[in-house]
């Protein structure tokens, strides 16, 4: 049933510049790695409307053909946003990933159907590490059953418990519901989506001053909590993301509002030392966008309490709980979802990247950023903060265009040199 909550989604990671020797090794890696237990999870069989079946022992050969026919080359020169909307219009040759290459620019993508964030990257790790000729880890072993082995883990099996934390969730959802943004449809539109992704790159002299620079006050931030937690330690993914939500707010419409929510990683819930493949990963909601108290100490104590609140879990199994009811209603199957849409949110994720330093072509400025696509409803506007070495990406995705993307970049280095301005 995880398979179908993000049915035909797609995600794309972009790299830049990616180095010409590993690029060049991508063929030969991904063959070699879906014909290892590594790449079990890769070997899945592509059917028509996305009913992914899985290729057999006797089916080596094809497997290895479909690999060899999912590493695409492109004429040099493409932007970030030309090839992944290639990759998405390509589609999947045969198994459940495709490797776009431009020039020195890489983009490989996943059905969110069958990957989350976590799982995806770590069959990216695996992929370029093959590439890198050098051996991947062993396999945690597989966690059966994850959703009810974390749900009783958590203390939620009884039902009363269970419900609580619903209703937790529920009120989470409620108190941060907004108007629609839009007094009109928003459908799928690729001239907008080739326009929809603006980075920021921060080297390590200027993310060194998020750690070690004692941040002035947020001023735009809400002050209606109580602010005594606000002189304890923050972490520099916090002070990350209260730029970027600060930066929100200067391109989204000032008469408009949208729900904040933070991707949450669901593993960690479930039983320490297994492995959990598929999605298994939620946003959920902190606040809106023009009340929520952006402070970092505020979100990391915000964030730190939906946690501990176990709702991000309820929240995973109520959805899939309400996907089995609609299949039950509709036994033929689940109606597709109305093209276009009018209300969105703002999507903050943040990603540990753990690249080898070979990976990269040149030393300095480097792109690392995740686009999503649905064939039927544009996606919601998404923030990714990308740890990569020597630095931080702070991308922004809006391929509904439904901000001002172009004031992305500028509000974000403005906001950092106001509060961490250099000594």
């Amino acid at each position: 049933m995880r398979e179908r909550l993000h049915d035909r989604l797609d995600m794309v990671a972009v790299f830049e510049p990616v180095s010409p020797a590993l690029l060049a090794a991508l063929p030969r890696a991904l063959t070699d790695l879906v014909s290892t237990p590594q790449g079990a999870a890769l070997r899945r069989r592509h059917r028509a409307l996305r009913a992914w079946g899985r290729f057999g022992r006797g089916d080596l050969d094809a497997l290895r053909e479909a690999a060899l026919a999912s590493v695409v080359q492109h004429p040099a020169g493409l932007t970030p946003a030309e090839l992944g909307l290639r990759s998405h219009q390509h589609g999947y040759p045969g198994i459940p990933i495709t490797a776009h290459v431009s020039g020195s620019l890489l983009a490989v993508m996943f059905p969110h159907d069958l990957f989350d964030g976590s799982s995806a990257w770590a069959h990216l790790e695996r992929l370029f590490q093959h590439a890198a000729g050098t051996r991947p880890g062993e396999l945690l072993p597989p966690l059966h059953r994850p959703v009810l082995s974390s749900v009783r883990d958590a203390g939620l099996l009884h039902r009363s418990a269970l419900a609580a934390v619903r209703e937790v969730r529920r009120e989470a959802e409620s108190s941060t519901r907004t108007p629609p943004l839009t007094d009109h449809d928003v459908l799928p539109d690729d001239g907008r989506r080739l326009d929809g992704l603006r980075q920021v790159w921060l080297d390590e002299s200027r993310l060194g001053r998020l750690v070690t620079v004692p941040a002035s006050p947020a001023v735009s931030a809400p002050t209606t909590l109580d602010t005594s937690h606000r002189a304890r330690r923050t972490t520099t993914t916090m002070r990350l993301s209260s730029l970027v939500i600060d930066a929100a707010r200067e391109i989204f419409p000032r008469d408009k509002d949208v729900r904040v929510r933070m991707a949450i990683d669901l593993r960690r819930y479930a039983p320490r030392e297994r492995r959990i493949d598929g999605p298994f990963s939620t946003s959920y909601p902190l606040g809106t966008l023009r009340t929520i108290d952006s402070d970092p100490g505020s979100l990391g104590q915000a964030t730190a309490a939906a946690i501990a609140s176990k709702a991000p879990l309820a929240a995973f199994a109520a959805d899939m709980a309400g996907w089995a009811r609609t299949r039950v209603r509709h036994p033929r199957g689940v109606p597709a979802p109305q093209p276009g849409r009018r209300g969105f949110d703002l999507v903050v994720s943040t990603l540990p990247t753990r690249l080898p330093e070979e990976f990269w072509a040149t030393d300095g400025e480097r792109l690392t950023a995740a686009l999503l696509y649905h064939p039927a409803q544009p996606t919601d506007p998404y923030v990714q903060v990308a740890h990569v070495r020597g630095g931080v990406v702070v991308s922004l995705w809006d391929e509904a265009g439904v901000t001002d993307r172009d004031a992305f970049a500028g509000a974000f280095t403005r906001l950092l040199d106001e509060r961490y301005p250099l000594a």
